[in-house]
């Protein structure tokens, strides 16, 4: 981090000093092996955000904003080191108690936060936009696109390779897709895309699903596809067409092409013992009538700020 990184430019040099001259944005990786690397770098950059806290709730402003994602980070690398009933469970003590301590002094610390906001008048809220479960696998989303011929492409592409433009036969091509905690489906529509062909989104959506709940049903694991328009207040930038849940999250989307088996039992980017959830959490001081979804909170802050709460 360089003090001309910083907003407003005046405080470059007072941050820089409180988080130590080597601020952490996120930890180097945490899909690795290397375990105790990553237990210091949690360790630290959770340091520097309580230094930065507390040194930047009692400024003069009217709003202010952390993200820990160090939360996060560790769920991924820890979870199946923790929790019994993964179905990859590997026990460690070490990690486990690293685990458990973290959270606690996380906990500590959003408290110390949480008090010093109050006390300086803001209106504090803790909040997650996910939970997390253990993930039991990955289903590979583009091979079976390929397969159910919606997805074309110009020559075979090696095991594991991320898929590119050009390997697409675009004028054969119905959909195409990239992976995640859920997968990201788009329509190669006409008018839309340089190469579009697909008139009716809606009618290709049912096929979509057809196919999709034939696979449910012969592998026993639920798929759910949502138009992204359902979800979304507003589909802005490359948002994709259709989202698709598997197995109710229990399993990722994977964006690689694999040519095997469309179910890998181990995640495809590197070792990893979660996967979202729908639920995380929101906390505060809101009176007899709490938000409960996220989109909730952006509407209550947005009236907050106008002077109408």
């Amino acid at each position: 981090l360089q003090a001309h990184w910083i907003e407003p430019p005046g405080d470059g040099a007072e941050f820089l000093e409180e988080a130590g001259y080597d601020y952490l944005f996120d930890v180097s990786g945490y899909r690795t092996e290397l375990k105790s690397e990553l237990m210091t770098e949690l360790k630290e950059m959770l340091d520097q955000k309580h230094r930065v806290i507390l040194k930047y709730l009692q400024k003069d402003v009217q709003f202010f904003m952390a993200v820990i994602i160090g939360s996060d980070r560790i769920n991924h690398a820890f979870w199946k080191h923790v929790f019994r009933d993964h179905p990859g469970y590997e026990p460690n003590e070490e990690f486990e108690i690293f685990f458990r301590d973290y959270y606690r002094l996380l906990d500590t610390r959003l408290k110390s936060w949480y008090q010093l906001a109050k006390e300086q008048g803001f209106r504090p809220l803790i909040m997650s936009d996910h939970g997390a479960k253990s993930l039991l696998g990955v289903f590979c989303l583009q091979d079976f696109l390929i397969k159910k011929g919606y997805l074309v492409l110009k020559k075979a592409v090696p095991e594991g390779s991320i898929l590119q433009s050009a390997d697409v036969d675009w004028s054969k091509t119905r959909l195409w897709a990239d992976g995640g905690y859920c997968g990201r489906i788009y329509v190669n529509k006409r008018g839309r895309e340089p190469e579009g062909i697909v008139d009716s989104i809606s009618t290709l959506f049912e096929e979509l699903n057809q196919d999709l709940q034939e696979t449910a049903r012969t592998t026993s694991i639920s798929m759910k596809l949502i138009p992204a328009k359902e979800l979304y207040r507003r589909c802005a930038a490359v948002a994709p067409d259709f989202l698709l849940y598997i197995g109710n999250l229990d399993y990722r989307c994977a964006g690689k092409i694999h040519a095997g088996p469309l179910f890998l039992s181990e995640n495809d980017t590197g070792p990893d013992g979660v996967n979202h959830d729908f639920y995380g959490i929101i906390a505060g001081d809101w009176g007899v009538n709490p938000p409960s979804r996220i989109v909730d909170v952006f509407d209550r802050v947005t009236m907050f700020l106008k002077g109408q709460l």
